[in-house]
């Protein structure tokens, strides 16, 4: 099956949620699925990180870009902080091209 989508995905260190709402008013993006640190079932995230971003889908017309802060103990490089999300409908194709990616490859989080 061939790959169906590239996304775009933007980390934060601590200002996603400014970013979404930039995004918001000034491109009419529709967010969905919006989570934050403090969200996750066993955080041990402290308490002034809790509200962070950890993820959310920004609809923009077609397309689709993710927005994350980043850990609070690992602060994304101001340059350079954008990841690539390739969405799959078959998962054994998916973890096999992941693998296919990690060969040689710096994983920065697991499948």
């Amino acid at each position: 099956m061939p790959i169906q989508k590239l996304n775009p995905y933007l980390i934060f260190n601590g200002t996603a949620e400014k970013a979404i709402q930039l995004y918001e008013k000034a491109l009419g993006a529709r967010t969905e699925g919006l989570s934050r640190f403090g969200d996750v079932p066993g955080s041990r995230t402290p308490a002034e990180h809790r509200n962070r971003v950890v993820h959310a889908a920004l609809h923009l017309g077609e397309g689709v870009v993710m927005v994350s802060d980043a850990m609070p103990d690992r602060p994304s490089p101001t340059e350079g902080n954008v990841h690539v999300c390739l969405d799959f409908d078959d998962v054994a194709d998916m973890t096999r091209r992941f693998g296919a990616l990690a060969e040689g490859g710096q994983v920065t989080m697991p499948l």
